[in-house]
């Protein structure tokens, strides 16, 4: 069975795993392909595999605001409104429906 972006990231976190990085995996399970959401983050398609994979060793501050940026279109971490994501929605609903059939 074909493992998923969020569950790669799961296993790779375990129970430390950033809200930030289980958001991106699942933008990235429920998008065309890891490779549209680097061109649009502007990172390559091998350091998004290594955050994902906790292989990263630079400071993330800079993907993580890129990250954040691009899922909320801008809102801050800090609590303030956050507009919703459609894709990470779906992303969501998806991922429920999944594990309740485990």
């Amino acid at each position: 069975m074909h493992e998923t972006t969020l569950e790669k990231a799961q296993q790779a976190w375990g129970n430390t795993l950033p809200e930030w990085i289980k958001n991106l995996a699942m933008h990235i399970g429920a998008s065309a392909s890891q490779r549209c959401v680097a061109d649009k983050l502007r990172y390559s398609t091998g350091l998004l595999s290594n955050v994902i994979n906790n292989k990263y060793t630079a400071p993330m501050d800079n993907v993580q605001q890129a990250v954040d940026a691009y899922l909320n279109k801008g809102a801050s971490r800090a609590g303030e409104f956050r507009s919703t994501n459609p894709i990470l929605v779906r992303a969501t609903r998806a991922h429920i429906k999944k594990t309740k059939g485990k």
